[in-house]
């Protein structure tokens, strides 16, 4: 069915785009049929020099002959005979080029009057000769020219001529239609290209726009997926961070219990309760060396860090396993007193471990640490 629908409305658009396409050859047809039918001669020379800047006058044919003939005529009739005289030669001149004995005998005796009228009678004289002998080649006008005077036998071939050209120009006429056909043939053509190269464009632009689309919603995806996995990230950087705080508040504890129950005079409690006081100072003492909590933490610090370490490690490849906790500690945004809490050491052997950290780190002087670990 849309191949039905495509035929009708080529068969029925493309004589509309053709007139379109083709404004310079309807623009002729009505020059020529103006040239034939207007009264006025003024008018008649200005058509037929319309005519002539739109054929081509570098190469010889009838149309061209019967231009500068009309325009010649033309101008004797205004008076203009000089130019009417130029005209006339220049039909002439086409008419040898075209070897047509006819229109030679025409355009000679058309200049031969012209000449006759500018007093050149010898010129004229000539021409009107050479009207008669290429006459005499024409078998319908042979005897005529043979045995009537140039007077009277001008009117016969100006009839004759006049029917001659009624029927050159309805073979002009025929071979127009016939251009005009295939020049239909030529649009028709040419639109059917134009039509396919739109629908081949359509495709790929239709096409390209669906992979930009899919592309668009592609990096959209990946851009949801980053966001939730920077999401996740910083969810589990808060869980260490308090995960770690819990074991420095832990240790703290241990820490501050100990000294208080090493502050108490054992020697001065029964036996019993001694024991107990050691034992729970052993307790927190072991507590403090096992510490599982910190174990778990270091684990999933490397889990959720794996990218900061492999980058540290390009940075600083000679850093130790203690130094890297530093780091991570740090990353975590703890304080030297909650990093000696969690490694059970003091606050200064945490200042000295930074102090060897920076030496090994690609850091400038006065530059803050935690701002070039978070960068990291």
């Amino acid at each position: 069915m849309k191949w039905i629908i495509f035929g009708f409305v080529v068969l029925n658009v493309i004589p509309v785009i053709g007139q379109i396409l083709h404004p310079a050859t309807d623009r002729m047809d009505s020059l020529f049929y103006a040239l034939d039918t207007t009264p006025s001669n003024y008018r008649v020379i200005q058509i037929a020099d319309d005519l002539l800047q739109m054929i081509d006058t570098s190469k010889s044919s009838k149309v061209l002959y019967d231009v500068y003939r009309t325009k010649g005529l033309s101008q004797s009739k205004t008076g203009d005979l000089h130019a009417a005289l130029a005209s006339q030669q220049a039909a002439h001149q086409i008419a040898y080029q075209l070897q047509d004995s006819f229109l030679i005998a025409q355009s000679s005796y058309s200049i031969g009057r012209i000449q006759y009228l500018l007093g050149q009678l010898e010129l004229a004289h000539q021409h009107f000769q050479t009207a008669v002998d290429y006459l005499k080649l024409q078998d319908s006008l042979g005897k005529i020219v043979a045995n009537t005077p140039l007077e009277e036998w001008s009117i016969t071939y100006e009839t004759q001529m006049a029917k001659n050209q009624a029927a050159i120009q309805q073979r002009e006429i025929e071979t127009l239609k016939q251009e005009k056909k295939l020049n239909h043939l030529s649009n028709f053509f040419i639109i059917s290209l134009l039509m396919l190269a739109l629908m081949v464009s359509s495709f790929f632009f239709v096409r390209n726009r669906m992979k930009r689309k899919l592309a668009e919603s592609e990096l959209r995806n990946q851009k949801l997926v980053a966001q939730q996995f920077r999401q996740e990230l910083q969810g589990k950087q808060k869980d260490l961070t308090n995960l770690a705080l819990e074991i420095a508040r832990k240790n703290e504890l241990f820490i501050k219990t100990n000294k208080t129950l090493l502050e108490i005079d054992l020697e001065s409690l029964p036996a019993e309760q001694r024991r107990k006081l050691q034992q729970l100072i052993q307790f927190n003492t072991n507590q403090l060396r096992i510490n599982e909590d910190l174990e778990e933490l270091l684990v999933n610090i490397e889990q959720v860090n794996t990218d900061f370490f492999e980058k540290l490690n390009k940075l600083a490849p000679e850093l130790t396993p203690s130094e890297k906790q530093i780091c991570a500690f740090l990353r975590l945004n703890l304080s030297n007193k909650e990093i000696a809490s969690i490694r059970n050491i003091s606050p200064k052997s945490v200042e000295m471990a930074r102090y060897r950290l920076r030496k090994k780190l690609p850091i400038q002087t006065g530059d803050d640490i935690y701002q070039f670990i978070q960068s990291i």
